[in-house]
């Protein structure tokens, strides 16, 4: 029964104490503890019981109707997230593990990827590195070593996934008690340099491993088997720098959505989702004006290995465009604000 209690705390986790969800969750444990007394009377295990329980009743979503508060759930997936400050202590754990595990997922992967770079030889480098009655050998290692790191990283992001859903409605916006709204925005602002200080090591340890490639070329005269040595310190420096990044994003971000700032403030979100409304009614039109330029060019005049360019102009464009649109809008609201 205890791990039923837990499914149950964690399919209500985040959502607001009102009576109505306390009501449904009541209702839905002794549901589930009378299911679980049926099943074991019938001499199913007392595993296989659980188990069957909770593949029964599903998630909220699907019980929603049945349960009587498809109302709230639809009222708190408009409304966003509210947590109290034992749930934001919780969000802010699940979020930085759930960084953790991205951002080891992508390491893991590229460093399978490196292990078959440099146990896949050529000829260069069955002469430096390998043995060449031993190559194929080395080669089917390093495509096992590969897919095992890959079978990691895949379940590396797919717990990080079902961690980061039971909070799914943070995207639409985190309500926190004004008190630990102003912690969280001093703990964000507090920390602004180690952010700024592990994107510059992310994006540096990235960077050299880019620069040791043409620097090996240059020195070895482009010699193959030190080129897959090369590549194989590309691809760890890259799932090193990666893995940085996504610490120092994520961090930032959840500090943001409990402390309501940067592009979780709500008056910014206002304001942009205005403006998206405006770029939407404005992109259909626009791409396909684009659409019809790029065949005219082409077919009219036979220009199809130039027209090409349409595209990445026409993407500068609508950026500009779109930067053009949110400067008016917000010029428009301080106009406003000033009458």
């Amino acid at each position: 029964m205890e791990a039923i209690t837990t499914y149950l705390n964690h399919m209500f986790q985040g959502l607001p104490a009102t009576p109505e969800l306390q009501r449904a969750r009541a209702e839905l444990g002794q549901m589930a503890e009378d299911r679980y007394h049926e099943l074991i009377a019938e001499g199913v295990s007392e595993n296989e019981a659980v188990g069957r329980v909770i593949s029964q009743f599903g998630n909220l979503e699907e019980l929603a109707d049945e349960l009587g508060i498809r109302a709230e759930l639809d009222r708190v997936h408009e409304d966003g997230l509210r947590l109290d400050e034992q749930q934001a202590g919780r969000f802010v754990s699940v979020r930085q593990r759930a960084a953790h595990l991205i951002g080891g997922g992508v390491l893991v992967a590229l460093l399978g990827v490196a292990a078959l770079v440099l146990l896949t030889p050529d000829d260069a480098t069955e002469t430096y590195l390998f043995r060449p009655d031993h190559a194929n050998v080395f080669t089917a290692v390093g495509f096992g070593i590969m897919f095992v790191c890959f079978a990691i990283a895949v379940g590396m992001f797919v717990f990080a996934g079902v961690s980061l859903s039971r909070f799914e409605a943070a995207e639409r916006g985190v309500d926190v008690p004004l008190s630990a709204r102003q912690d969280y925005g001093r703990m964000r602002e507090a920390e602004t340099g180690r952010f700024a200080l592990q994107l510059a090591i992310g994006i540096g340890v990235i960077l050299l491993g880019l620069a040791a490639v043409p620097i090996v070329d240059i020195l070895t005269g482009e010699n193959e088997a030190a080129a897959h040595i090369t590549v194989t310190v590309l691809l760890v420096l890259a799932g090193v720098g990666v893995y940085l990044l996504v610490l120092a994003g994520m961090r930032r971000t959840t500090l943001g959505m409990l402390a309501q700032e940067g592009e979780y403030d709500p008056a910014r979100r206002e304001r942009e989702q205005k403006s998206n409304r405006v770029l939407e009614l404005i992109a259909g039109p626009y791409w396909m004006l684009m659409v019809v330029i790029y065949m005219a060019w082409s077919f009219i005049g036979n220009s199809w290995g130039t027209s090409w360019i349409v595209w990445p102009i026409g993407g500068v464009l609508f950026g500009l465009i779109a930067v053009t649109t949110q400067s008016v809008q917000a010029a428009r609201e301080r106009d406003e604000g000033k009458r």
